[in-house]
């Protein structure tokens, strides 16, 4: 979700900026069912830590004791 809101904040709103965002932040990791549910649980389905430093992108995994190569 926070890319989403990133993304409809962007100004300039161009090409280059939403590809530097994406490319920065946007990240797909498979996860097991019982991953899944330690995410959700923790309330990290689809949202950081609230502690976030902004830059891991790996934080709600890290939070939840998921691992990652």
């Amino acid at each position: 979700m926070a890319i989403v809101n990133w993304l409809m904040e962007l100004d300039p709103l161009t090409n280059e900026s939403v590809e530097a965002l994406l490319r920065r932040y946007f990240t797909v990791m498979l996860v097991t069912e019982e991953e899944h549910a330690r995410l959700n649980a923790s309330g990290l389905r689809s949202i950081m830590p609230p502690d976030w430093d902004g830059e891991n992108v790996f934080a709600r995994y890290d939070a939840v004791g998921i691992e990652y190569a």
